[in-house]
């Protein structure tokens, strides 16, 4: 006897589950994919991005170890980079000279490169240590650099202000000589018919004689004469401070009012007379100036 045949409806329902299972693995089987084409983008994307090697800053490369297409390792030195939109600028300071400069000093720089460029900046840091070999240290200042006109390595002379005492005795430079392995300086002294220098009070002129001391009316140390008597040349041991190229700065040796001999003095011998009067042609009167 032959089976007994499900009712339609039956068998349409059987169908339609059947489609809906299929359905439900093509999904699956879609979804996956999709997954898989996503992981690959992802995975595309990270390698794209070794393509590029991005600093952590803007700058300028100012030298190259690699070639394009060289393979790399994460330690492997690619390229030197430098911030450029501010630069150090340096100079070596010879030791001696390193007490008068204070941070904060104003400095100007001038460039071989272009002489007309110049800028004016502050110091920003002094080295505490001196190279043991050159006996210079290296002063420094920060300096915006708009337009990039600057870049490592160009020579750069920096112009710094020193500090000194509020005022100070110099002289000109060509007033300095050598005397056994000493700075000294000649100087005119006033002889009285003796012999002797004669010394007065720059507060009380009438009061005056013929050796160092005090004036009897004020206490002031008295000081040589430069005028009215035997003019004569005499050599004095002076020691010298900061110099600007022109002049000289005297820490001890000359007072003020001294009238030193700048010019026509190599060939001197103390005792010489000295014609002419103070403050023309090869002499001149010290005074404090303010540095």
């Amino acid at each position: 006897m032959p089976p007994a045949r499900k009712p339609n409806t039956q068998r349409r329902a059987e169908a339609a589950a059947a489609a809906l299972s299929g359905a439900g693995s093509e999904i699956e089987q879609k979804a996956a994919a999709a997954r898989q084409a996503r992981a690959a983008a992802v995975t595309a994307a990270t390698i794209d991005q070794y393509r590029f090697v991005k600093a952590p800053f803007a700058g300028r490369v100012t030298k190259r170890y690699v070639s394009p297409g060289q393979f790399v390792t994460p330690n492997t030195a690619i390229a030197d980079i430098t911030q450029t939109d501010r630069v150090r600028l340096q100079a070596n300071v010879a030791d001696k000279d390193l007490g008068a400069i204070r941070v904060g000093a104003p400095v100007t720089a001038r460039f071989a490169k272009n002489p007309n460029l110049t800028i004016d900046a502050k110091v920003t840091s002094v080295s505490p240590l001196a190279d043991q070999a050159t006996r210079t240290a290296i002063v420094e200042t920060i300096v915006p650099n708009p337009g990039h006109r600057l870049f490592p390595g160009d020579s750069v002379t920096l112009d710094i202000a020193v500090s000194r005492r509020a005022t100070a005795i110099t002289v000109p430079a060509s007033a300095i000589v050598q005397a056994n392995g000493m700075d000294a300086v000649w100087v005119v002294r006033v002889e009285a018919r003796k012999g002797k220098t004669i010394y007065y009070c720059t507060m009380h002129p009438e009061v005056t004689s013929d050796k160092p001391g005090k004036c009897r009316k004020c206490n002031m140390d008295l000081v040589p004469k430069t005028t009215g008597g035997n003019r004569k040349a005499h050599l004095v041991m002076v020691t010298t401070g900061a110099s600007d190229g022109d002049r000289i700065e005297i820490n001890s040796g000359l007072s003020d009012g001294d009238e030193v001999i700048y010019r026509g003095n190599t060939y001197l011998k103390d005792g010489d007379a000295v014609a002419g009067k103070q403050g023309t042609g090869n002499r001149e009167q010290t005074h404090p100036m303010a540095m």
